[in-house]
């Protein structure tokens, strides 16, 4: 339970503001009773003591010996006050709730040896006058002082508890702007760099939201100035290219022209991917979609890895369909399947894919027992020309677009990719895209 707690307030800012002020509420409060009991017990006590001492000794003295509880009745209606007699002929009492003799634990009062006085749910006296005992009881338990007391400390906290109620609404008013940019900073997180954060305020939190919006719209131009550079560039390159595979023609056969044309295939499959992440984002690049029976698909992509090793085993239990574009998602499942083998040991268990329906969406699953991805970079992963192996060597492949590209196709999907990595273990990604 205490985790519990502990894990919602460590998620909540307005929870924790509200834990602030009734933590203070309350040790104001306990400190406030405490000093009252203190002085009270301090100051006020012994005076009240010998006045109660005095006058139960009054009452006692017009009671009389032996005592005449006529008068006695009369005493207790007049001074409202209650009264209870006993002695070895006599037991009485001007109320049956009155508390007995035994019952009462009261501090012996210093002027009298025979007499405790003191607050036991009312202010009461027992006393013993020749052979007989009396208990006088001055207050009540719903006229004492300290009942008031602790009952005016309820009060206070119930009346707090009320204002703080007032104040969250309040405060959760007010600080309504950080719930936005949480949410905008996760949309930030996903890509979508055109989200603005609209809000009517001039304080502090405005100008933050302000500052947020400006600094999106930055991020959203510096990454589109950078992609219509690739594309560019990319245009720019097929011409060039052209004309080297047609030089590449008249040359003899040779190391040097194998390694040239090897070289030309990868600059070409890089330009791909660059214009097809770009036609994701144009109107004339929109997806093709139909019915595809995804299980099918994968079986499909994973024929055309047949021979590499250490090769991959589909799982899928029944059919399931998906509305989606067949081309591009072969392209998903070719670049996902491509990094399992080709980081995986050529002795290692397959590359396992899985494929079920969790509640409305198609998940899934692909698991490789290779050499893994640092946490730290695993996050990186999906973002364009990122490579954990820094080297880029041929060995490894890539140049660190296929992943990017696999993620915008799956988002333009209304899917989900994500993955979890151990070093020296494997990587598990999973894909979910809804369901028909």
């Amino acid at each position: 339970m205490f985790k519990k707690v502990k894990r919602l307030l460590s998620s909540s800012l307005f929870l924790k503001i509200l834990a602030i002020f009734i933590a203070g509420h309350l040790i104001f409060s306990f400190s406030m009773m405490y000093f009252r009991d203190y002085m009270f017990e301090n100051h006020h006590v012994n005076r009240i003591y010998e006045t109660a001492y005095n006058y139960s000794n009054l009452i006692i003295d017009k009671i009389g010996t032996p005592p005449d509880t006529l008068k006695a009745s009369q005493l207790a209606q007049e001074l409202d006050v209650v009264i209870r007699i006993k002695n070895d002929t006599l037991r009485w009492t001007s109320d049956p709730s009155a508390p007995h003799y035994r019952s009462l634990n009261l501090q012996r009062y210093h002027k009298a040896h025979h007499t405790a006085i003191g607050f036991q749910n009312g202010l009461h006296v027992k006393t013993e006058r020749d052979k007989t005992k009396y208990v006088i009881s001055i207050e009540r338990k719903d006229e004492d002082f300290l009942y008031f007391d602790h009952l005016l400390l309820l009060g206070n906290i119930l009346v707090f508890t009320i204002i703080l109620a007032i104040m969250y609404w309040f405060l959760k008013r007010q600080l309504k702007p950080l719930q936005a940019l949480k949410h905008g900073v996760e949309k930030i997180r996903r890509g979508e760099f055109d989200h603005v954060i609209e809000i009517k305020r001039n304080d502090e939190l405005g100008k933050l939201v302000e500052s947020f919006n400006t600094m999106s719209s930055d991020v959203s131009e510096m990454i589109k100035a950078r992609e219509q550079l690739l594309l560019d560039v990319s245009h720019e390159l097929r011409s060039p290219i052209t004309r080297i595979k047609l030089a590449l023609e008249f040359m003899k056969e040779s190391n040097a022209k194998e390694s040239i044309t090897s070289d030309i295939k990868e600059i070409e499959t890089m330009i791909s991917e660059i214009l097809e992440t770009e036609r994701l984002d144009s109107p004339y690049g929109k997806l093709k979609k139909e019915k595809i029976d995804i299980t099918n698909l994968i079986e499909e992509t994973a024929n055309e890895f047949e021979g590499r090793k250490p090769g991959i085993k589909v799982e899928a239990k029944g059919k399931f369909e998906i509305i989606g574009d067949m081309e591009r998602l072969k392209i998903v499942f070719r670049n996902i399947m491509d990094n399992g083998i080709k980081y995986s040991a050529q002795q290692s268990e397959p590359v396992v894919i899985k494929v079920n329906q969790i509640d409305k969406n198609i998940v899934i699953t692909q698991k490789d027992s290779g050499v893994g991805i640092p946490e730290d970079k695993l996050k990186h992963i999906f973002e364009p020309f990122y490579r954990v192996d820094k080297s880029r060597s041929k060995e490894t492949g890539g140049y660190g677009l296929g992943l990017h590209l696999t993620r915008k196709i799956i988002v333009a999907h209304n899917g989900e990719v994500s993955a979890q990595s151990e070093i020296n273990k494997g990587t598990t990604f999973t894909i979910k895209f809804p369901a028909i």
